[in-house]
C-alpha cells in the first residue's frame, strides 16, 4: 500500500475518535460545601422521626379516619329516657335505640324506671275535715296526720276551729274563717238559708279537701251579695250524712276552671235542676225558668255552660239554649216520660227529640203547647 493511503486512513480513524469523545457528557462531582452539610440532618434526628417530606402521608391520621364510627346515632350501651318516657338503650352498632316503656305507676328518670311522682315533696293537703296528708321526700306518696281534737284541716293545714259543714253563728267559730249565712256575720241570708255552716273559700288554684267540692257561686247565687263566694261543700252520694243539710247536684269549679256538676250537702230548701221554683235563689242552677211551662222550673242557660248528666243543652226557647231534663236516659225512642210529668200527668209537659248544642240527638222535656 502506498504511504499516502496509509496516512489518510490514520487521519480518518483519529477524527472519528474525537467525534465520539465529544458526545459523552463528562461526570461532574460537586464538592461538599457547608450548605450541603447543613441539609444532611439525618445524623441528628432520632430514629423514626425522619422528615418524610411535605407530601408524605400521616400514618396516624389514616388509622383514625379509617376506624369505624360506633357513635353514629348514639354510643353503644348509652341509656336515656326518650320523649315518650320509655327507657331507651343504644344498640351495639350505634345505629339507634331499643326503647322499653316503664311499668304502671312508674316513670323514666335518668335512664331508670322509678316510682311515679304524684306530689311535690313537703306539700300538704287536707284528706278530710280532721286529717292532713303530707307528700313524702321522694314525691311518690302521702303520709297522713290527724289534727288535734280542737283543730280542723283547712287549705292543707290543721287550724283551730270547727270543721267545714259544722253549725256556726260567727266566722270566728270556723277553722276556715267563714260562717256561711251565719246570723252574727254580714251574710244577711233569707229565711230559706237558715242553717248556717262553717266553710272556707276556694278556687281553681286553691281547691278544697278530697272529701269536698268547690261550689261555683257565679251560678248558684243566694240573695246575699256578701254571701256569693266560692266555698267548700262536703261531698255526698244520694244522701247527706250531716244533720240539717241535704244532698243536691251543684255546679262546682273544675280543675281547669270549668263547671263540673257534683253532689254535695247544701241547705235543705235548695232545689235541683228540673224542680219547680218561684225565685232564682231557690235553684242550684241560679235561674228559675219561667214562661215556658205553666210553673217555674230550675234551669240554666247553656250556650257557655255544661248541663248535669240528668239534662241536655237544647234550643228550648227561641234562639236560647237551656238545660232541659232528659226523658229516661235521653236515648231516642226509649218511651220514657219527662220527670215533670210524674207522678201526675201534665198537659204542658211532654218529650221531644232535640238536637243538642254539642251535636247528636236526645229525648228531653218540652212544652208541646208551644
Amino acid at each position: 500500500m502506498k504511504r499516502s493511503a496509509i496516512l489518510r486512513i490514520c487521519c480518518l480513524v483519529f477524527a472519528l475518535s474525537l467525534a465520539s469523545s465529544a458526545c459523552v457528557e463528562p461526570s461532574v462531582v460537586a464538592p461538599e460545601t457547608d450548605a450541603a452539610a447543613d441539609l444532611d440532618v439525618s445524623k441528628d434526628v432520632p430514629a423514626g422521626d425522619e422528615d418524610q417530606g411535605p407530601d408524605a402521608p400521616d400514618a396516624t391520621s389514616d388509622v383514625t379516619d379509617q376506624a369505624p364510627d360506633l357513635c353514629d346515632v348514639c354510643c353503644p350501651g348509652a341509656v336515656i329516657c326518650d320523649q315518650d318516657g320509655a327507657v331507651a338503650t343504644c344498640l351495639p352498632d350505634g345505629s339507634g335505640f331499643d326503647a322499653r316503656p316503664c311499668g304502671a305507676r312508674q316513670e323514666c328518670e335518668q335512664g331508670v324506671c322509678v316510682a311515679e311522682k304524684i306530689c311535690t315533696p313537703g306539700e300538704t293537703q287536707c284528706f278530710n275535715a280532721t286529717t292532713q296528708r303530707i307528700c313524702t321526700p321522694d314525691g311518690t306518696r302521702f303520709t297522713t296526720q290527724m289534727c288535734t281534737p280542737t283543730q280542723s284541716c283547712v287549705r292543707g293545714a290543721c287550724v283551730e276551729g270547727k270543721a267545714n259543714s259544722d253549725t256556726c253563728t260567727a266566722n270566728a267559730d270556723c277553722a276556715g274563717n267563714f260562717c256561711h249565712c251565719g246570723s252574727a256575720t254580714d251574710e244577711a241570708c233569707s229565711a230559706g238559708f237558715s242553717r248556717a255552716y262553717c266553710t272556707s273559700s276556694c278556687s281553681q288554684n286553691n281547691p278544697c279537701s278530697d272529701s269536698e267540692v268547690c261550689l261555683d257561686a257565679s251560678i248558684h247565687a243566694i240573695d246575699s251579695p256578701t254571701g256569693n263566694y266560692n266555698h267548700c261543700l262536703t261531698k255526698c252520694a244520694g244522701n247527706c250524712a250531716i244533720a240539717g243539710l241535704e244532698c243536691r247536684t251543684v255546679p262546682t269549679v273544675g280543675p281547669a276552671g270549668e263547671v263540673v256538676w257534683a253532689q254535695a250537702c247544701v241547705f235543705p230548701n235548695v232545689k235541683d235542676l228540673g224542680e219547680e221554683c218561684t225565685t232564682d235563689e231557690q235553684c242550684v242552677t241560679g235561674t228559675c225558668l219561667k214562661n215556658y211551662y205553666t210553673t217555674g222550673v230550675c234551669s240554666l242557660r247553656c250556650e257557655n255552660n255544661d248541663c248535669p248528666d240528668s239534662a241536655a243543652c237544647v234550643q228550648l226557647k227561641g234562639n236560647e239554649y237551656w238545660c232541659s231534663q232528659k226523658c229516661g236516659d235521653g236515648t231516642v225512642g226509649n218511651g220514657a216520660n219527662c220527670p215533670l210529668d210524674e207522678p201526675t200527668p201534665r198537659f204542658d209537659v211532654g218529650c221531644k227529640i232535640w238536637q243538642k248544642r254539642q251535636g247528636g240527638a236526645v229525648n228531653a222535656c218540652e212544652n208541646p203547647q208551644l
